[in-house]
């Protein structure tokens, strides 16, 4: 009987920790005439997630994804066997105007966020975000997370992101004709600019220049982007709140009732 108790506890003792669920919410920090970010590509993952290295060629799906805001691209890409518990997920703003030109989602407006919620799992260690920034013609942003500190405690709370998470993708020159939802040419959507055939990189002061001054009627109302008010150190909040630990699953609870039971029966000796 001991030796049954033994082999139960440490089984039990062996299981990993239980994960967490956690509700993302991301806000657009903009003013009222500032840029729009497209629908948010969400990865959590164990560490080997790479969407793209500064100074190489994008791939294809961040190109889509920089051009033209559709992350299904990126999220194939994300996929990867040796990281099975992955999550990938896009997160849309449902109270944000979209493009009537093209009948894409809805944007995410100056100052409107969304939350979506995900379910962590042991391997579940950092969250990397990817969204298109509006108008511009490949510029985009990408932020990584450590969803876990040292102690293996959740990092809760408001982080920002700014200036050093804005790339280009450099696969279209930065322009006002073939801007993602600029009508200027007529149609509006990205890939009709001019390629460009550069690399990703970190997106320089001219190349910033070129997302204002520009009228963008899809949305709302007529107006043009305005520098003032954007803030390049301040583009985004990302808050991360906990919903509730992920309850054990029903073997291991019955385990737990398993080792009750066999304590049970240890203590009730027979009649003499």
């Amino acid at each position: 009987m001991k030796r049954i108790l033994a082999t139960l506890l440490t089984t039990t003792l062996a299981m990993p920790a239980a994960a967490a669920t956690i509700e993302v919410t991301i806000t657009n920090n903009s003013g009222e005439n500032g840029v729009y970010f497209t629908p948010f590509l969400n990865v959590v993952h164990n560490g080997d997630y790479t969407p793209f290295q500064s100074g190489k060629k994008a791939s294809a799906g961040i190109e889509t994804l920089a051009e033209v805001g559709d992350t299904s691209g990126a999220a194939a890409e994300a996929v990867d066997m040796m990281d099975p518990n992955r999550i990938i997920q896009t997160l849309t703003e449902p109270t944000g105007v979209g493009d009537p030109a093209i009948g894409g989602p809805p944007v995410f407006d100056p100052g409107n966020s969304a939350t979506i919620t995900l379910d962590l799992t042991p391997d579940s260690q950092y969250l990397t975000l990817l969204s298109m920034i509006i108008p511009s013609n490949d510029t985009f942003v990408s932020a990584t997370f450590d969803l876990f500190d040292d102690n293996g405690n959740l990092n809760l709370g408001d982080f920002t992101v700014g200036r050093n998470s804005v790339y280009d993708a450099g696969t279209e020159v930065n322009q006002s004709f073939g801007q993602a939802f600029n009508p200027s040419d007529g149609n509006g959507p990205g890939f009709l600019g001019d390629e460009e055939g550069g690399l990703v990189h970190l997106s320089s002061d001219s190349e910033l220049d070129t997302l204002f001054g520009q009228t963008v009627p899809p949305f709302a109302s007529m107006f043009e982007t305005d520098a003032n008010d954007v803030n390049f150190n301040n583009l985004l909040t990302i808050s991360i709140a906990e919903v509730s630990a992920v309850p054990l699953p029903a073997s291991s609870l019955l385990l737990v009732a398993g080792l009750g039971g066999l304590a049970a029966m240890r203590r009730k000796k027979p009649a003499a």
